[in-house]
């Protein structure tokens, strides 16, 4: 079976505005990445490309990002009271 090919033609106008949509992130990310994919899939980019280009942005946003444990059962302040109690008490 053949994959489907479809050819995405953009106006300037629209270009920019898929452009200001991405760069004022403030739409939901599911809009943000298919702005990002017209705009490729204009530029002639292959699945492929697209496709490395998706595990790098993931990349980038997973450096950013930083991991706190977060307790089920106790909250923080406990957990710090707690602590502060074992520091006393020695």
């Amino acid at each position: 079976m053949r994959k489907k090919s479809y050819t995405v033609k953009l106006t300037d106008e629209q270009k920019e505005q898929l452009n200001a949509l991405i760069n004022k992130g403030k739409h939901s990310a599911r809009v943000i990445k298919r702005a990002r994919l017209l705009l490729m899939a204009e530029q002639d980019k292959k699945d492929e490309e697209i496709s490395a280009f998706d595990a790098r942005e993931a990349l980038r946003i997973h450096r950013k990002l930083e991991f706190h444990y977060t307790p089920k059962h106790a909250s923080w302040l406990n957990m710090a009271e707690i602590k502060m109690l074992w520091v006393n008490s020695v």
